[in-house]
């Protein structure tokens, strides 16, 4: 959605504040004749569009830069320009004028825009004023979102743009420029966050992931199978670095990584990632040169075996978990056969032994328990540890991907407490309808006597 920029100025005033904002890099002496000249040729214009339109082209086409003065005059003058060419007739011409003010205002670079934080917090400011008054699928929307993004990431100011990230995907979705254009903008705010902090790290990687997403769903997005398959490397790069990521499905399930990586030694990592155990990652690390692929991508052998660990330490806790839940069932619908009481919910814990933990993830017992702290601490399981029993008592654990089979589990689980709801609903109808016959016997008792 766009806004309007109004002044109820006339042209000739109009014109005069620009040329005054123009005319200060021109020697003192030529000043006023210039600034008079605008006036006068604004004022001549009268009422007639295309003359007026001539005049804001020509006085357009003189600010060439930022120009100087105090912030206020300087995004004030730049405001009322920016008004002034949307008011030209024909679109087109509007639209070219736009782009060539937007160059103006970013022109300045190097010593002199890192000289002044201010002023170039100044040219986001017009940057932004300028983006809210275009058209909501003007492709100009792009080029000045990407120059704010320098501008806030060169002044570690990226947190201004925050709203703005969050609406991204409904401005491509909006702007009237190539698939190829939308995909590479968000590639590019990807790697603009990523060099602007280690704040920022896990907004960049979902930019990434996102930028793969597109590429995978969006004809035409893609510009090269090389360029998707460095995209697909440094994005499954990211994650495998981040220590916060652990969902490995959503990569695994792209189009664009499967179609670039599938014959790469890092396909097999992804799928080990999701499904795979600690023994099939010693096994992968130890072939080949699938050690050095992970040093071409810059990611740390340790980080990598430290998340296979806690991941699985989760997917054994799953499994116990299933397993209890399966055995649960089997005793609570035995129990229901056997007896007229509404049965109960099938258990959702379960006991896993620090032993077979010690053994799944290959280390000493007596480093067990930390590693189980550090698993609930990563989110990816809830339990209570016990010494004394030497065991894990889960109550909750992380699926690594949720297919075919979680589904199914998942339907079991939901027809289980549907008997187990209409059950206790029975028992209570019964009591009920007993209670009431109860209460008419005793009325009719009384009756009687």
């Amino acid at each position: 959605m766009s806004s309007i920029v109004l002044s109820d100025s006339s042209l000739a005033d109009q014109a005069l504040d620009i040329a005054a904002l123009v005319s200060r890099s021109k020697p003192e002496a030529e000043r006023s004749d210039y600034i008079n000249s605008w006036s006068t040729r604004a004022a001549e214009a009268g009422e007639d569009q295309a003359k007026r339109d001539e005049v804001v082209q020509a006085l357009a086409a003189e600010v060439k830069t930022l120009g100087d003065g105090t912030e206020r005059e300087l995004e004030g003058a730049h405001n009322l320009l920016s008004a002034m060419i949307l008011s030209v007739a024909d679109a087109e011409t509007s639209q070219k004028l736009a782009e060539q003010h937007i160059s103006a205002v970013i022109s300045e670079s190097g010593a002199a825009s890192a000289a002044s934080p201010a002023r170039e917090m100044v040219k986001y400011r017009i940057l932004s004023n300028i983006f809210n008054t275009l058209p909501s699928t003007s492709p100009l929307r792009e080029k000045i979102f990407l120059s704010m993004l320098d501008l806030a990431a060169s002044n570690d100011e990226v947190d201004l743009l925050s709203p703005a990230l969050a609406s991204l995907p409904t401005w491509l979705a909006q702007w009237s420029i190539p698939e190829s254009q939308k995909a590479a903008a968000l590639e590019t705010v990807a790697s603009k966050l990523e060099s602007s902090g280690d704040n920022l790290t896990q907004k960049s990687y979902d930019f990434r992931l996102a930028h793969l997403t597109y590429l995978s769903t969006t004809p035409g997005a893609a510009t090269s199978s090389e360029a998707t398959k460095a995209a697909a490397e440094k994005t499954f790069a990211t994650a495998l670095s981040l220590p916060k990521i652990f969902e490995f499905d959503a990569l695994l399930k792209l189009s664009a990584v499967e179609s670039s990586l599938s014959s790469s030694s890092l396909f097999s990592l992804l799928k080990l990632l999701v499904q795979g155990s600690y023994q099939d990652w010693t096994k992968w690390i130890a072939e080949g040169s699938n050690a050095s692929d992970l040093s071409r991508l810059q990611v740390d052998k340790s980080v990598v075996e430290r998340k296979v660990r806690l991941l699985e330490v989760a997917s054994l806790c799953s499994r116990a978990v299933e397993a209890a839940k399966s055995s649960s069932s089997s005793a609570v619908k035995t129990s229901s056969d056997e007896s007229a009481s509404a049965p109960s919910a099938p258990s959702s814990t379960a006991e896993v032994p620090y032993s077979q933990l010690s053994s799944a993830i290959d280390v000493p017992s007596s480093d067990v328990e930390s590693w189980i702290i550090d698993v609930i601490r990563a989110g990816l399981i809830s339990g209570k540890l016990s010494q004394v029993n030497q065991s894990l008592r889960v109550y909750r654990s992380t699926y690594r991907t949720f297919g075919r089979e979680q589904w199914t589990l998942l339907e079991g689980r939901l027809q289980e407490w549907d008997r187990a709801i209409d059950g206790i609903l029975a028992t209570l109808g019964g009591a009920t309808r007993g209670q009431v016959n109860g209460v008419q016997g005793s009325d009719a008792a009384l009756v009687g006597a």
